[in-house]
């Protein structure tokens, strides 16, 4: 399960240009990539899970996967090798072995001892987004936004086959049965499909639509621990299916039809099953009547559930990272672990380069980028803070969130003034050399170019310019280092360029093959660059 974000969370920077002493290796120090020698934060958690023994948990990050010893209460390893946020994570039945599902279009298999990597499942051709190993522990099955089902040899890594054919959207979530004979599958928006998979026969034995049984955007499945009797979770249902089959058995009925469940899990009794929901909520219901037994109140959107090894516990990870520990059987929360929350969308240097500020979920925070301490956080911002630049004179810091510009006073924290709004999530944000003038590109398909006036006590933001060209959302601008031409990259994957003044179309260039998220100019202003989705960097 996965939320698409439109820019890698990075959390971990090179500051060698900066850095001159060495200090201690500590925990964020751990398994850096050659060249990196700091890291600041550990990355928003998005799925955890239990070892098989039940003293520890894997933690699924933006940065890789966190082994957590609950009988210690600490963090006992890292495991990191993807280039992509970690969207799923699965134990072999033996529990020597991890694997991983990346938005890097790969799949990893870990050694759960030594946390040594052992192969890498490669021929996606889009975001794996979960993974499943047979009960044996010899097959591993990946689901990808390619729209495929692939079966690998876990020990070799060897690819076997594609199960194709069912799906027509990208697939969220899968599942084996505990006797490994049955894959189910499930798709996202336009497909809205559960799939049912003989895998000896690798051969479909029933794909349902939304059309027969109302099946909308499916993003989790669960097994009973014994049996083929699967669950799936989308959005206003819950629905029991014999596997072997593809018949529903029955539904639990949620109480909207708007509510999406974003995770399941079954008791290791198989009494009960829990869900995470985006009413803030985790539910748990009983198998054989479908009965609704307890609702648990959370303050957020629930995106993972797990029960312990011996059914006592429940982990539940909250849509900002946040994880909690709660009792079974009283519903009391025994735990909250909140070092998981941060979800960088953006960084910045500050121009004497003794400052890093990063952009969060609802948050802009302040960094040394030496020490990698927290110095200030900002808060009050609506949502992803996808942009974070410094005006030219250093005193001041725009950011772009949800809908709004924003300008920060850098020495106080103080928020001075709104300078842009937009109908849609603001991507970034470009400042002229003079810091006259901001340029903003939005989901709403616009670029605005704007500048801030001083009315009497006040500072006011006031749009100069709004150019609507895009056929799609706008994700990049930058400015000429005379601020006479602004260019826009979009995600209809055109390059835009514009003259300021007028606001008149130049050019539009149409190099690359998907949507164009980065815009840089040189400093002479003679050249720009531009970077797609398609992994391709035009000059």
């Amino acid at each position: 399960m996965k939320i698409k974000q439109l820019l890698y969370a990075v959390l971990i920077f090179n500051f060698a240009c900066y850095l001159t002493n060495t200090y201690a290796e500590s925990i964020d120090q751990w398994t850096l990539p050659e060249g990196v020698i700091g890291r600041i934060g550990k990355g928003r958690a998005s799925e955890v899970k239990y070892f098989p023994d039940g003293n520890r948990i894997a933690i699924a990050c933006s940065i890789g996967v966190w082994i957590y010893d609950l009988q210690k209460d600490e963090i006992v390893n890292l495991l990191i090798g993807h280039t992509g946020p970690i969207n799923s994570i699965d134990f072999s039945p033996d529990g020597k072995t991890l694997v991983t599902a990346s938005d890097d279009n790969i799949a990893m298999s870990w050694d759960t001892d030594t946390g040594q990597h052992k192969a890498s499942f490669i021929g996606h051709r889009d975001d794996v987004n979960d993974v499943s190993i047979s009960s044996d522990g010899n097959i591993l099955a990946t689901a990808s936004d390619d729209d495929t089902v692939r079966l690998w040899d876990l020990n070799t890594g060897e690819f076997i086959t594609v199960l194709g054919g069912g799906h027509t959207d990208n697939i969220h979530a899968l599942m084996f049965s505990p006797d490994g004979k049955v894959i189910i599958s499930g798709s996202y928006r336009f497909g809205n499909t559960v799939c049912f998979w003989d895998v000896n026969a690798t051969k479909l034995i029933r794909a349902v639509n939304d059309e027969e049984h109302g099946v909308v955007n499916v993003e989790t499945v669960a097994c009973l621990p014994t049996g083929s009797i699967f669950a799936t979770g989308s959005r206003g249902k819950i629905c029991i299916w014999d596997g072997r089959t593809g018949e529903l058995i029955q539904n639990c009925k949620i109480e909207s039809r708007l509510d999406s469940v974003y995770s399941l899990a079954f008791a290791p009794d198989g009494k009960t099953i829990a869900s995470g929901l985006d009413n803030n909520s985790i539910c748990i219901w009983d198998v054989s009547t479908t009965k609704l037994i307890k609702k648990l109140k959370t303050e957020r959107t629930i995106v993972s559930v797990t029960y312990s090894p011996d059914g006592n516990t429940l982990i539940s990870v909250r849509d900002d990272g946040t994880i909690q520990i709660r009792d079974v059987a009283s519903g009391r929360k025994t735990k909250t672990i909140d070092d998981f929350t941060s979800n960088v969308y953006s960084v910045a240097y500050s121009h004497d380069g003794k400052t890093l500020v990063s952009g969060n979920f609802n948050s802009i925070n302040f960094w040394d980028p030496i020490t990698g301490e927290q110095r200030k956080t900002i808060s009050g911002l609506f949502g992803r803070v996808e942009s974070v630049k410094f005006t030219p004179d250093g005193k001041t810091l725009a950011s772009g969130d949800a809908q709004y510009g924003r300008l920060w006073d850098v020495q106080s924290g103080k928020f001075l003034v709104s300078f842009a709004k937009h109908a849609g999530q603001i991507f970034d944000i470009a400042i002229s050399t003079d810091g006259s003038m901001y340029a903003t590109a939005s989901l709403d398909h616009s670029v605005g170019i704007w500048e801030t006036r001083k009315i009497q006590q006040s500072i006011i933001g006031v749009r100069l310019n709004k150019l609507s060209e895009h056929d799609d959302y706008a994700h990049a601008v930058d400015f000429s280092p005379d601020g006479s031409i602004l260019v826009g990259g979009c995600n209809d994957n055109t390059v835009r360029v514009w003259d300021v003044k007028t606001g008149q179309l130049l050019n539009t260039l149409e190099a690359h093959n998907r949507g164009v998220y980065a815009i840089a100019f040189s400093p002479d202003g003679k050249t720009f660059a531009s970077g797609g989705y398609d992994g391709s960097v035009r000059i």
